[in-house]
């Protein structure tokens, strides 16, 4: 018998939630037949691989991607550790900061609709980077509930801030043959890389403390900001003339 209280309540809410995406999925159109352009699976990843190692913005964006996704995007692993043990606000308290990283994030998403027509990549990406380290650095050392509160909505909206603007760059730089595989890459180097960051942070935290390992995080972002103010072109990533420069400038 299935108890409808408590933790399972929020588990079933978010299995339904994936509702939209199976409907959005199902009812995608694609051509009847889709010609291949390469021999195997092998040779496709190797040209998207070269694609990014050949073509320096691409290759420095993914690579600042990978190195987030080890030391920076890493610190939601220790949030029970805070919410229990350092502002002492229990399960209800964990709850209320993974919101607040949520609802920053969901303000990020829609900013961008507005932000990405006048900004340009590198402005997006270092200055998520530079508010991501900021508020992580903050929220590692606050003992105050709602200053932590108000640092996970920072790093939220600058976390997806930073993504998006990637994720944008990427598709708009990649050459038209080959964008699929440069975005696959990305996916790997965002996601699947992620569980060597729950690795290292919890490597530090136990010898260090969780506060040391999440503002190693922030350190790293910092660096990864100066990082990407010298390397991301200066486009502005909207409109095909932007697409063609951004291409142009990042070889």
């Amino acid at each position: 018998m299935i108890a409808w209280k408590g933790p399972a309540v929020c588990f079933f809410a978010n299995s339904a939630s994936f509702m939209a995406v199976i409907v959005a999925l199902v009812m995608m159109r694609f051509p009847a037949e889709i010609t291949r352009t390469s021999a195997s699976l092998l040779s496709d990843v190797r040209e998207g691989l070269a694609t990014i190692w050949h073509n320096h913005a691409i290759r420095a964006v993914a690579g600042a991607v990978g190195v987030f996704a080890v030391f920076g995007g890493s610190y939601g692993v220790l949030m029970p550790v805070f919410a229990r043990d350092i502002l002492h606000s229990g399960a209800t308290g964990y709850g209320l900061l993974l919101s607040a990283a949520g609802a920053g994030a969901l303000a990020g998403a829609l900013s961008l609709t507005g932000i990405g027509a006048r900004a340009t990549a590198r402005r997006l990406t270092s200055g998520a980077m530079l508010s991501f380290s900021a508020g992580v650095l903050v929220f590692a050392f606050s003992r105050n509930f709602w200053l932590s509160f108000a640092c996970l909505v920072v790093v939220g909206w600058s976390l997806m801030s930073y993504l998006g603007t990637t994720n944008t760059f990427l598709q708009l730089a990649a050459p038209d043959e080959v964008r699929g595989r440069v975005i696959s890459a990305y996916v790997w180097f965002s996601i699947g890389l992620a569980p060597l960051g729950s690795l290292q942070i919890g490597a530090v935290a136990q010898r260090f403390g969780a506060p040391v390992a999440v503002a190693v995080g922030g350190v790293m972002a910092a660096l990864l900001a100066l990082i990407l103010s010298r390397v991301v072109p200066e486009v502005r990533l909207a409109g095909q003339s932007e697409r063609n420069t951004a291409a142009r400038r990042s070889t």
